[in-house]
């Protein structure tokens, strides 16, 4: 059961488990637990809104919340067509930290749409999903 998007919260899910028992052939079950969040995102989209013809930039801060941190193995984008982005790591005193800064590439008025997926080194394997939405006017 994938748990992303849960962080900071309780999970309910309710399970159906089929028996050899002729009296109850199926039983249900709910499963309850609390999710830890395994990375803060800040903001936790990216929006590029702006004019055509002016540089569109925006930053998030990717910080681990778990003692022990993470590094990046991986980062690929679904789409790729409108924005070009760059990811930095930053020494800091507790836990390094990430900075994402990603930057429009659209040429023409309109809005647009696609996912950064951040591939992370922990076990078991953690992705971050990060949103990004563009719209641009003349």
């Amino acid at each position: 059961m994938s748990t992303q998007g849960y962080g900071d919260m309780n999970l309910k899910k309710d399970i159906k488990v089929h028996t050899n028992d002729p009296a109850e052939k199926m039983i249900k079950l709910m499963i309850t637990g609390g999710v830890k969040r395994f990375a803060r995102l800040d903001p936790g989209i990216i929006s590029l809104k702006g004019v055509l013809g002016k540089p569109i930039i925006a930053k998030m801060t990717i910080s681990p919340t778990q003692d022990n941190g993470f590094d990046i193995a991986r980062v690929r984008v679904k789409e790729g067509q409108y924005i070009r982005y760059n990811i930095k790591k930053i020494k800091d005193k507790k836990l390094p930290y990430y900075e994402l800064t990603v930057e429009n590439t659209r040429k023409v008025p309109g809005r647009f749409f696609d996912l950064i997926m951040i591939e992370t080194d922990t076990s078991p394997k953690r992705q971050i999903n990060i949103r990004v939405s563009g719209y641009l006017s003349n």
